[in-house]
């Protein structure tokens, strides 16, 4: 099982969305940097976007879209002497005319990645360099006349240049990127850009695009439902259809009637997945929360314990109209007196008010573990995250950190599980449900 799980994640891994940010044909996606239509001091050849050198006349392009974490790979070809540039994270733009002239300059601020045909120059000014601030670690320098190909990886923690399938330079951020557009340099030489494209790192991007295999892999698989795929991973991509990251899950239909093993059956938490209000009330104890399984558990992905059930059924029954059912559910959950970080959660979203343990519970890393003092888990970060989000914007801000940091390749979470340290699939997909819910709600928070 662990062999097969682990090639599961491999084959995701390896799958990957690259954005066509230049067609070969068109100016669609490019404008002049400061935001004016496309210049005259570009032009498309071969496939290509190249300068036309005019000193009274250049501009720099940008992208229409923005990016944030993310890698961008491109070719280029410079014509000898030739000097240019790919600049990323701007800063701002300027837009003038020198006096005596026709045409006007336009440039983009911020770091750029060298591209230069000049032996003679200091290394940090090289083809790769981070211009005169990091030097490259070339092995030889580019030749002129031939196309080369380039990466730049932008990271939430630091910045690597790539040339020729080599990394020839990486350094530290201070602070997570922001997002901007891409610029490419006009500096009155000749210089051709061909087959670019990029692909979002971002960790709210990683993670839908996997939940977006991972959700309908069980029922085609299984021929059910999962309360993990289609439950919480379903959950997760309304959730980012609703923020326009995503297209809607296929909708869950007739999952009563479902073929599915009865070692993996539980209707009651199919219930808080699937179910209308009404058919949720029957499951309600005379106490007024809800209980998945047998025993009293601590809260995790796959069961959630009883306050975080009984908030999620909530919700749900009052969207349905049970109110006196909503009303016996919403004084269960303000009478907690919770221990762990998951039961405080489910209390705080109730009352709208953020209970003290949950602050108290942050570790150093920026995660919450299960319980003040022991280590950071994914799902218990992610329950803290959407307790806190409308409450503490430094606390959330650490806490999407954890997230971002602590993400597979795969695009998914190490499962959080009960004991921990076990593998799980289930828990695997609903951790990662879980931590996706939580970094699309606290975007806000972070801006």
């Amino acid at each position: 099982m662990k062999l097969i799980f682990g090639l599961l994640l491999a084959s995701i891994a390896s799958a990957q969305t690259w954005e066509v940010l230049f067609d070969g044909v068109s100016t669609k996606g490019w404008l002049e940097v400061t935001g004016a239509p496309f210049p005259t001091s570009w032009k498309i050849e071969d496939g290509c976007l190249k300068t036309v050198p005019n000193p009274q006349n250049m501009q720099d392009l940008r992208t229409v879209a923005s990016f944030r974490n993310f890698e961008f790979r491109f070719e280029w070809r410079l014509a000898p002497g030739g000097n240019s540039g790919v600049k990323y994270r701007i800063e701002k733009t300027d837009r003038w005319q020198r006096p005596g002239e026709s045409g006007y300059q336009a440039r983009a601020r911020g770091p750029e990645y060298q591209l230069l045909d000049d032996p003679k120059a200091p290394a940090n000014q090289q083809s790769g360099s981070l211009y005169t601030v990091h030097a490259p670690q070339l092995k030889k320098l580019p030749a002129p006349d031939v196309f080369h190909e380039s990466s730049i990886i932008v990271l939430t923690d630091r910045v690597e240049h790539w040339l020729d399938g080599e990394r020839v330079l990486s350094y530290p951020l201070s602070a997570p990127p922001k997002e901007s557009f891409l610029s490419l340099q006009n500096h009155n030489s000749v210089v051709w850009f061909r087959n670019l494209r990029v692909r979002r790192l971002d960790a709210e991007a990683k993670a839908i695009a996997y939940l977006q295999v991972e959700v309908p892999r069980w029922r085609k698989e299984n021929g059910c439902y999962s309360c993990h795929n289609n439950g919480d991973g379903g959950r997760a991509l309304t959730l980012a259809a609703q923020r326009g990251w995503a297209e809607a899950p296929e909708p869950v239909t007739n999952w009563e009637n479902d073929r599915s093993n009865p070692a993996f059956s539980d209707k009651k938490l199919a219930r808080i997945h699937f179910a209308d209000g009404a058919a949720l009330a029957a499951d309600q104890l005379p106490d007024g929360s809800w209980k998945i399984d047998g025993e009293e558990s601590l809260g995790s992905p796959v069961t959630y314990g009883r306050p975080l059930a009984t908030y999620l059924t909530l919700q749900k029954i009052r969207a349905g109209g049970l109110f006196e059912a909503a009303k016996e559910a919403d004084a269960w959950l303000r009478s907690l007196k919770p221990i762990s970080v998951v039961d405080a959660a489910a209390k705080s979203m109730t009352t709208g008010q953020p209970e003290p343990i949950l602050l108290a519970a942050q570790n150093a890393d920026g995660g919450w573990g299960p319980y003040p003092g022991r280590p950071s888990e994914a799902f218990d970060t992610a329950v803290a995250l959407l307790a806190l989000h409308r409450h503490n914007p430094a606390a959330v801000a650490r806490g999407r950190a954890y997230l971002a940091k602590t993400q597979q390749p795969t695009g998914g979470w190490p499962e959080t599980t009960r004991p921990p340290g076990s593998l799980s699939y289930a828990q695997h997909i609903s951790t990662t449900a879980w931590a996706t819910i939580a970094l699309l709600t606290t975007l806000d928070s972070e801006r």
